[in-house]
C-alpha cells in the first residue's frame, strides 16, 4: 500500500492551536518515533502504521518508482483540480514547470483539459509539448 505525505493529517490545519508534525510534542501518539528519541521519518521510512482510510492499494502492476510521485505532486495538483470544478470543458493555466507543474500538465491533460504551461523560460516549451501542454505562454 502506498500513503501520502502525512502524520496526524488534517489536525494541522484545523485546530485552532498550533499543532506542529516534526520536531515538537506527539500530542496524539501517533507520530511518535521508534526508537523513543528518533526522528520521524515520514513518507522515507519502510514501515509505518496507518488508519487504513490513509492507505492507497497500489496495483502490483504499476511501477512502485512511479507510485511515490503520483502520492506527493500527484494530490497536491489534482486536489485543486476537482475542488474548483475542473472538467474535459475546462482551461487549465500551470504556472510553473518543475516537479509540481509537470504532474499538473499531465492531470489536467488526463482529465480532457485543454492546458496551458506558464513559464519564465521558452527553454522549457519543448519540455511542457512533451508533458502535453497545448501552448506555452
Amino acid at each position: 500500500v502506498g500513503v501520502g505525505c502525512m502524520v496526524d493529517a488534517g489536525h494541522e490545519q484545523k485546530c485552532r492551536k498550533m499543532v506542529q508534525t516534526y520536531n515538537m510534542k506527539d500530542w496524539s501518539g501517533r507520530a511518535k518515533s521508534y526508537p523513543e528519541g528518533g526522528h520521524t521519518l515520514g513518507g522515507y521510512t519502510n514501515k509505518m502504521v496507518v488508519h487504513e482510510k490513509f492507505s492507497i492499494v497500489i496495483p502490483k502492476s504499476y511501477p512502485l518508482e512511479c507510485a511515490g510521485p503520483v502520492l506527493c505532486s500527484g494530490i497536491t495538483m489534482y486536489e485543486p483540480m476537482k475542488t474548483f470544478g475542473v472538467t474535459k470543458d475546462s482551461h487549465v493555466g500551470i504556472v510553473g514547470l518543475g516537479g509540481l507543474g509537470g504532474m499538473g500538465i499531465k492531470l489536467a491533460k488526463a482529465l480532457g483539459c485543454k492546458v496551458s504551461a506558464i513559464t519564465r523560460s521558452l527553454a522549457k516549451e519543448k519540455m511542457a509539448k512533451d508533458l502535453g501542454a497545448d501552448n506555452v505562454v
